[in-house]
C-alpha cells in the first residue's frame, strides 16, 4: 500500500512539475509577445481608382473587413484604408487590375478579439484590443474580366450589384454578406462565418461552408451548383438550379425552388426540407432514408420491398434527383 502512495505521489508531482512549466512558458509568451503583433503608427489613407481602365479586381487582405460599395454622386472612384500601418497595404493598378494585398510587414494575424486580451492564428495570448481595420472600395458598377477577394481574418460586403466572368470570394474567419453577383463562374468559400447571399445570376456555382449558416436566396445557377455544408444550417430559397450536388454534415436544410438535371441532395445528420416550384410531374425521384420520418405532399411515393422510395419511377424526365439522408426527417412537397 505505501509502495503505491509514493508511486501516486510521485506522479502527481511530475504532473504538477509538468503543469507549472507549461503554465510558466505559457505566462513567458504572453509577456513576451504582447506587443510584438500590434500594427506601428497605424495611419488612414486614401487611393485613386481610374475606374475609366478598370478591367480587374483582386483584393488580399490578412485583417480587416473590406467593403465594396457605390461611388457617392460627384465624387471619383477610390480605395479607403483605415487603422493599417504604414507598409501594412499594398494598392495598386496597373494595365487595368486593381490588386490590394497585405504586405509581408503585416504581422497582427488576430483570430479572437476579447477586448482585454486576443489570442493571434497561431493561438498566442496577446494584451489588449486590436484597433478597427477596414478596406473600402468606392468604384462603379460595371462588368469586370475577374473579381477575386480573400480575407483572412475579417468580413466581407458588397453594397452594390458586382458582374464578371469570374467571381471569387473566400474567407478564412469572418461573414460573407453578399448581395446582387452576377458572373459565369461564382465561387464562394469560408472556414469559420457565415455565407448570406441575395441576388445572383451564373453558369456554374461553388459554395461551400465549413462551419457556419449557409444561406442562397434569389438565383439561379443553369449549367451545375456544388454546394456543402460541413457544420451549420443550410437555406436556398427561391432557387433554380441544375445539375445541383449538396452536402450536407451536421445541420438543417431547406430547399424552395426548381432542380433540372441529375441532382444529388445528401445529409448526414440534419432534418431536409424540399419545397419545388412545379409540380412532381416534371420530376423522377429516388428516395433513401436512414433515421427519421418522410413525409411527401401532392406527389404519389411509390415503395417496392427491397428497393429505394420513387416519386415517378415511370418518368422519361431528365430532371432525376436522387435524395440521401442518414439520420433526420425528410419533407418533401411540390406545386399542385
Amino acid at each position: 500500500m505505501k509502495k503505491w502512495i509514493r508511486v501516486t505521489l510521485i506522479v502527481a508531482a511530475c504532473v504538477l512539475a509538468v503543469g507549472l512549466l507549461t503554465g510558466g512558458m505559457g505566462l513567458y509568451m504572453f509577456w513576451a509577445t504582447a506587443d510584438r503583433y500590434t500594427p506601428e503608427n497605424p495611419v488612414d489613407r486614401d487611393y485613386a481608382v481610374d475606374a475609366s481602365a478598370l478591367t480587374s479586381l483582386r483584393v488580399d487582405v490578412s485583417l480587416g473587413s473590406v467593403r465594396i460599395v457605390p461611388v457617392p454622386a460627384g465624387e471619383s472612384a477610390r480605395v479607403e484604408t483605415r487603422g493599417y500601418g504604414a507598409d501594412d497595404l499594398r494598392v495598386t493598378q496597373e494595365d487595368g487590375a486593381l490588386t490590394i494585398e497585405s504586405a509581408d510587414g503585416l504581422r497582427d494575424g488576430t483570430l479572437i478579439d476579447l477586448g482585454l486580451f486576443r489570442i493571434d492564428l497561431r493561438g498566442r495570448l496577446h494584451m489588449g484590443s486590436v484597433a478597427p481595420r477596414s478596406v473600402t472600395l468606392y468604384l462603379p458598377e460595371a462588368e469586370l474580366r475577374f473579381i477575386d477577394v480573400s480575407t483572412n481574418a475579417g468580413d466581407f460586403s458588397n453594397a452594390m450589384p458586382l458582374r464578371a466572368d469570374a467571381i471569387s470570394i473566400t474567407s478564412s474567419v469572418g461573414s460573407l454578406t453578399l448581395q446582387n453577383l452576377d458572373a459565369q463562374i461564382l465561387t464562394l468559400t469560408n472556414s469559420v462565418g457565415e455565407i448570406d447571399l441575395d441576388g445572383f445570376s451564373c453558369e456554374t456555382l461553388t459554395a461551400s461552408v465549413d462551419t457556419g449558416d449557409l444561406t442562397l436566396r434569389n438565383g439561379s445557377a443553369s449549367v451545375s451548383a456544388d454546394i456543402r455544408a460541413n457544420i451549420g444550417d443550410a437555406t436556398l430559397q427561391d432557387v433554380a438550379l441544375t445539375g445541383l450536388t449538396f452536402n450536407s454534415d451536421l445541420g438543417d436544410a431547406l430547399l424552395d425552388g426548381t432542380l433540372r438535371g441529375a441532382c444529388s441532395l445528401e445529409t448526414n445528420l440534419g432534418d431536409l426540407t424540399l419545397r419545388f416550384a412545379d409540380s412532381a410531374e416534371n420530376y423522377f425521384v429516388t428516395l433513401e432514408t436512414g433515421m427519421g420520418d418522410l413525409s411527401v405532399h401532392n406527389a404519389d411515393l411509390v415503395r417496392t420491398e427491397g428497393e429505394p422510395d420513387r416519386i415517378n419511377p415511370r418518368s422519361e424526365s431528365e430532371n432525376r434527383i436522387f435524395v440521401s439522408t442518414s439520420m433526420g426527417d425528410m419533407d418533401l412537397s411540390f406545386a399542385e
